[in-house]
């Protein structure tokens, strides 16, 4: 696509997002509680077989110390992320969700991968109100290429488990992927339009050095932004992050995200001492900061998108009718 056709299609997602969104960029807060993960996906830093990770676990109390600071600077949205830690609890997470909820007027969003529906049902009723599960690639054969010992079918299960649940439900796709094709992402975008997914993620493979993917290219942040345009023409109304990958190489990169069409950002409050460790990809803009540090840097990239900040809940604009130190650590 040529940049005349490139600058329409951007100009065109901005008018998208402006009618349907309005013209601030919402502001949600994240806390990485895992480094620990299961999971051997390979292109994720997380994957159990890299032996070189930081791992922590974060306990009850160091959660929420990192929510009420969040809170504190007027966010109203946390976002609460780990890997599919083999130690995570149901009922630990049901616990910690029900004091945030008691403690402040704030929304929960969970992103802690695949769980079976009854846990999911656990969450929702402690009072989570969103969660985000990326299908990362609707390509069956390379997802299982990708995700070994992982079923697509499981995945799409705990997707429907979750929309039948009642959360508002995020999902969305690395571009760039080694073996995926433009017709892979053009079916990617269709599935996201036609699940009409509350929120809708949208990032760049970012290859990790400690992954069998490592000497891949990394994905093109312009063929990014070309796939978040398009999803903003096409979903209109689903809230669209700019995601950190964006920022993964250059951290002033972020807001070309905004340009495309996201109206999301989310500065990272994961403490101080265990963000470098959160290492599902190399990130230039992973160092300890002054707790006020991520929402400057993040308003300074809406800023840069000529766009404001806007603190509120941000909950879906979707019309669907109601569902019913680093170290070992422990949650505690």
């Amino acid at each position: 696509m040529n940049d005349t056709c490139l600058e329409a299609l951007y100009t065109s997602a901005r008018k998208v997002c402006t009618e349907e969104c309005g013209t601030g960029v919402l502001v949600r807060g994240i806390v990485e509680f895992s480094s620990y993960c299961k999971n051997s996906c390979t292109y994720c830093g997380l994957r159990s077989q890299n032996g070189s990770a930081g791992r922590y676990r974060l306990s009850t109390q160091a959660i929420l110390s990192s929510v009420g600071k969040l809170y504190r600077l007027g966010v109203r949205t946390v976002v609460l992320q780990s890997g599919e830690d083999p130690e995570l609890s149901a009922d630990w997470v049901s616990s910690l969700v029900a004091q945030i909820k008691e403690r402040w007027d704030i929304a929960v969003t969970l992103s802690l991968g695949e769980w079976p529906r009854s846990s999911y049902r656990q969450w929702r009723e402690a009072g989570a109100d969103r969660y985000l599960l990326k299908i990362e690639t609707t390509d069956i054969q390379l997802y299982h290429r990708l995700h070994p010992g992982m079923n697509y079918s499981n995945r799409l299960r705990c997707i429907d488990d979750l929309e039948e649940l009642g959360y508002q439900t995020g999902s969305g796709i690395i571009v760039g992927l080694p073996g995926q094709s433009d017709a892979s992402i053009a079916k990617d975008l269709q599935f996201l339009y036609e699940r009409d997914f509350d929120m809708i993620s949208i990032g760049p493979f970012i290859p990790h050095p400690r992954t069998p993917l490592a000497h891949y290219p990394a994905g093109s942040i312009e063929r990014t932004c070309t796939a978040l345009a398009l999803i903003r023409c096409l979903s209109k109304n689903s809230h669209l992050p700019a995601t950190s990958a964006l920022a993964a190489t250059n951290p002033d990169r972020r807001h070309l995200g905004l340009l495309a069409g996201a109206n999301v950002i989310m500065p990272n409050f994961t403490p101080q001492n265990h963000v470098e460790h959160y290492d599902i990809y190399p990130h230039e803009g992973r160092v300890a900061t002054p707790e006020s540090s991520p929402l400057q840097k993040a308003e300074y990239q809406v800023r840069l998108a000529g766009r404001h900040m806007d603190y509120a809940k941000g909950d879906s604009l979707k019309t669907k009718a109601p569902t019913g130190q680093t170290g070992q650590g422990s949650f505690s």
